[in-house]
């Protein structure tokens, strides 16, 4: 009874707040917030009170694609947890075709200004370990206004995704300790753009090919397997391992790059 409960629960827009002590498990999910979706304890907010968020993707074979969120935050009550996380268990539980817009992931601390609420992980998207031709990881996200603050852990995470779009993605410290540095994982994907991009921590490309990256990051670190890589924007620490293949054309106060076949203007 689990998923005509959940369609019913969000068949209307999401005008206020709801409350929920259990994630919310589900192959897909079509949310759309109605109202002012701002950082005050207004309008549209799905809180989860000490546990998960969303975990997507499963629970209804071939039935894990077309999703959308939409105008909302994702509101931790607690301390830990994974806001929004898809995850790709096998060819007939596969997540893609899905929107995220105008999303916000936070505390409640944040929207409130009271105590300290971290999630641990902000938005994860893990392809697991399907590799097979045509049907590798998660593919086809399209993510459009997304702030995630506050995280003790990534407050992104991909893991073998490809056709990802990434636009005006914001990544910050929010209530996290100092020493929890906000950062944003890219590892054994391909096809991933991201523009406009406004990340105050880190950016961490790992194992990648055909990624393109046109912003501001604190710092920026490519590993030697990466191969296509286009940097773009402001970068104040950019390191490059010896084999990476790309180039970068960025303001940077601090370059370190041994890599020949990575071109650094």
């Amino acid at each position: 009874m689990l998923l005509p409960l959940l369609i019913a629960a969000f068949a209307q827009p999401l005008t206020e707040t709801k409350t929920h002590t259990t994630p919310i498990v589900a192959p897909r999910v079509d949310i759309v917030g109605e109202g002012f979706n701002g950082t005050d304890p207004t309008g549209p907010i799905l809180v989860f009170a000490g546990c998960d968020g969303f975990d997507l993707g499963k629970g209804d074979p071939f039935r894990a694609t077309g999703g959308r969120l939409e105008r909302l935050r994702i509101v931790t009550n607690g301390t830990g947890g994974t806001a929004l996380k898809f995850f790709a268990a096998s060819k007939a539980e596969r997540p893609g075709e899905i929107i995220l817009r105008d999303l916000k992931i936070l505390g409640l601390s944040d929207l409130n200004g009271r105590g300290k609420n971290n999630w641990e992980r902000g938005l994860v998207i893990d392809g697991g370990e399907l590799n097979e031709v045509n049907a590798s990881g998660v593919r086809s996200i399209s993510v459009e206004w997304l702030r995630v603050a506050g995280c003790l852990s990534d407050s992104i995470a991909l893991r073998n995704v490809t056709h990802f779009h990434g636009r005006d993605i914001q990544i910050n410290q929010g209530t996290a300790p100092e020493e929890k540095v906000p950062t944003f994982v890219i590892e054994s994907s391909r096809h991933i753009f991201l523009s406009q991009m406004n990340l105050f921590g880190e950016l961490h490309l790992r194992d990648c090919h055909n990624v393109i990256f046109d912003g501001y990051a604190q710092s920026i670190s490519v590993d030697a397997k990466c191969r296509g890589i286009v940097l773009r924007g402001i970068v104040d620490r950019l390191t490059v391992e010896k084999g990476a293949v790309g180039r970068a054309e960025v303001l940077s106060k601090k370059i370190d790059s041994p890599s020949r076949t990575f071109s650094i203007r």
